[in-house]
């Protein structure tokens, strides 16, 4: 349900997310409001959490780390729950 709620209102979905490599990643969430990379990030973390069995969850760290890092070029704020987000995907 994700995957299809993902590709109906973004430009990918997220299995397909979860397999692009870092470049093509970066130009298909560039355009994405700064709000929305937020929710996908504490969505994703939600999901990283919960130990959910997905085949490819090794990328969502990495995908997260890209997010996060997106997010903080684009933001002005510093986020300790952000902060705390890349923490916990980093280690």
């Amino acid at each position: 349900t994700l995957d299809k709620e993902l590709k109906g209102k973004l430009d990918f979905g997220f299995f397909e997310i979860l397999g692009l490599n870092e470049e093509v990643l970066k130009k298909k969430i560039n355009g994405v409001d700064i709000l929305i990379l937020e929710e996908l990030l504490n969505l994703f973390y939600e999901i990283d959490k919960k130990e959910l069995e997905i085949s490819e969850i090794n990328n969502l760290s990495r995908v997260c780390i890209i997010l996060i890092d997106e997010i903080e070029n684009k933001s002005r704020v510093f986020s300790f729950e952000r902060q705390d987000i890349k923490n916990y995907f980093k280690s």
